[in-house]
């Protein structure tokens, strides 16, 4: 190439991702795109926060992450195990279910109790729908959880699958499998929701969430009670709220 007087050539960088998988040493532009790197290829090696769901590949990691980000937080201790939580209602759904044996969140179908909502729903899903909503896009076996496909695909399907992305072209966000990208689209892009509701005629993602839907707004079931007035609430959440500004006077 001829030079150009008055101009210095300066030598042409490579640009390398700043991501690398300490595992396989495969690298990454963001760090979003390692971390479900990780999750598929290297799911049994990783250390989960059980408070934030991010993950580690050590343990020690794991430990400094919780003193150091969770820890200097939990301001709210359980006065029968001394068990600390970041948030008042954490700590009160605590309490109830474990100590005071309270199972608010009852299945309609079978009338078997839970003491969260989404134990509800993984419930009914999984029990009464048999739903296997995760199936591998390789060999069409199915699974009720994610976590279940993510370990299929990693030990049987490791070598088929490294380096395959599906991109949405509407908004460029990537995945591993066609079906992920089938159900973001339908759901964030398309916005489709096929379950309705006989009463209202409200529109819903998913079954489970129109159960829960039809339990509380149409049968009126409020399981909830507050111990200073005796008022009733659907939602453990919505009993919090009312405690905090009406009885303990915070805004």
């Amino acid at each position: 190439m001829a030079r150009v007087p008055g101009i210095r050539c300066l030598p042409m960088v490579a640009y390398v991702d700043p991501y690398q998988c300490r595992r396989c040493g495969k690298c990454f532009s963001r760090r979003s795109y390692l971390t479900r790197h990780r999750e598929i290829f290297h799911q049994r090696e990783l250390f989960k926060c059980q408070l934030c769901e991010q993950a580690f590949l050590r343990s020690s990691t794991l430990k400094r992450h919780i003193l150091k980000v969770h820890e200097t937080k939990r301001q709210f201790i359980c006065p029968h195990c001394s068990k600390t939580f970041s948030q008042q209602s954490n700590l009160n759904q605590h309490i109830s279910g474990v100590h005071e044996g309270r199972k608010p969140f009852t299945c309609p179908i079978c009338g078997r109790s839970f003491s969260r909502r989404s134990c509800s729903r993984k419930h009914i899903a999984m029990v009464h729908e048999r739903r296997r909503p995760f199936t591998c896009q390789i060999c069409g076996k199915s699974f009720s959880r994610q976590s279940y496909l993510s370990e299929h695909t990693s030990v049987l399907h490791g070598s088929e699958l490294r380096g395959r992305r599906f991109n949405c072209q509407q908004c460029n966000k990537s995945f591993s499998f066609q079906n992920n990208l089938n159900r973001h689209i339908s759901v964030v892009h398309e916005r489709r929701k096929s379950f309705t509701c006989r009463h209202c005629n409200r529109p819903f993602s998913n079954q489970s969430n129109l159960t829960v839907h039809v339990f509380e707004v149409h049968e009126e079931r409020r399981p909830f009670t507050c111990r200073h007035c005796n008022k009733f609430f659907s939602r453990l959440g919505s009993l919090n709220r009312h405690i905090s500004v009406i009885h303990e006077k915070r805004k």
